[in-house]
């Protein structure tokens, strides 16, 4: 059985980072033929900011945002002029665990007044030498403005938020009587 497999609509894999796209018409408010992004052109700077950090290469991760961008960490901690602005936001980044891989999901795309904001969810997986297999190492989400800038998409705000037992924000089956 062969099958044809859009850009819009398939099994995107790109080093350090996979993701799955589910259909053409995944963003909100969007319209055939109405000139809108496709969720493809949408993830381009998302997927680039994770190969970036994969790589530890923050030159990569710096071209994912656009000038002027803000970052709310998973601490809570805004990025801003005082706190040293992108730049250190990202030196900040490739300082931590070496070795990961992330995985990107991106969940929902809704359009905004010629914004587009992206929630998805983030796994980074570690595979140490002396480790027989991989380890699931963080979980967590980002939820991400991006605009339009020189023909392209690119990040102009940023949340992030880790998940875990005492942080994770999707209800449970049997609480909501599942």
């Amino acid at each position: 059985m062969s099958m044809l497999i859009d850009r819009r609509s398939a099994l995107q894999l790109t080093a350090g980072a996979l993701m799955f796209l589910s259909a053409p018409g995944l963003v909100h408010g969007a319209r055939a033929g109405s000139g809108l992004p496709g969720v493809p052109e949408l993830q381009v700077p998302l997927l680039r900011y994770l190969w970036g950090l994969d790589t530890l290469d923050t030159k990569v991760m710096r071209s994912a945002f656009a000038p002027g961008a803000l970052v709310r960490d998973a601490d809570g901690k805004l990025w801003d002029k005082r706190a040293g602005g992108l730049e250190a936001f990202l030196r900040a980044q490739v300082a931590g665990p070496r070795g990961a891989q992330h995985y990107l999901q991106v969940n929902r795309v809704t359009a905004k007044r010629g914004r587009y904001r992206t929630e998805s969810y983030w796994s980074r997986v570690e595979w140490k030498a002396d480790e027989p297999r991989p380890v699931l190492t963080a979980l967590g989400s980002f939820i991400d403005e991006l605009t339009e800038h020189k023909g392209g998409w690119l990040i102009s705000r940023r949340e992030i938020a880790l998940w875990n037992s005492g942080t994770v924000t999707v209800p449970v089956v049997a609480e909501v009587g599942g």
